[in-house]
């Protein structure tokens, strides 16, 4: 569900380290939260991944400041994240681990810090904008796709609770929440508390 573009100049970085740099945008780097930890369910991120391109540009003109990048700065990289869904809900995360993954890859290169300045963009993709084999695929047929991916197994850390139509990890005092049945649930974002609700009201006994 993550098409992510980085731009990079040419002769910035060698081509194993643009791979590198390449493989630090994943959706499986990209969806973790404080300290390493997964931000979801093991199978919705793998799904999540599944659906995660990452491509390498190194464009043959690029101009900042009134000089190429890197002649007198560290090397600019640009990002430019796609997100099929919840682009709203996700760009503050992603512009953070985005900045913090490529600059965290690049210090290890040469074995010498090189720390890239990191400009990120996260661009939803509209409402019934987004294809998969063959079809439209909308905000519900990603929330039908995650449950179907859930294991379930996610756990939550201390303060942490497990949203329980994706199976993310959010923190326990989100406000995003609803009561059933004397029970309090927490969500990462409006559609899943929505998707939850209404599929605990199709289970329902009539």
């Amino acid at each position: 569900m993550l098409f992510v573009e980085l731009l990079v100049p040419k002769e910035a970085f060698t081509e194993a380290e643009c791979r590198a740099l390449a493989s630090s945008l994943t959706a499986e780097r990209l969806l973790l939260g404080g300290e390493g930890v997964p931000r979801t369910d093991p199978g919705v991120l793998a799904w999540f991944g599944s659906l995660t391109h990452v491509i390498v540009r190194q464009p043959d003109i690029w101009i900042t400041g009134g000089d190429a990048p890197g002649d007198k700065a560290p090397a600019c990289c640009v990002v430019r994240i796609h997100v099929g869904a919840w682009a709203k809900e996700m760009s503050e995360h992603l512009i953070a681990r985005a900045t913090q993954e490529l600059v965290d890859t690049a210090s290890t290169f040469d074995g010498r810090p090189r720390e890239p300045q990191v400009l990120v963009h996260v661009f939803g993709v509209p409402e019934g904008g987004y294809g998969l084999d063959g079809r439209v695929r909308r905000t519900a047929d990603f929330q039908e796709m995650m449950e179907q991916a859930k294991t379930g197994t996610a756990e939550a850390p201390p303060g942490m609770a497990i949203d329980p139509a994706c199976g993310a990890v959010v923190p326990a005092d989100s406000p995003i929440t609803v009561e059933l049945d004397g029970e309090v649930f927490r969500f990462c974002c409006t559609h899943c508390r929505g998707s939850f609700v209404k599929q605990r009201r199709a289970a329902a006994p009539s």
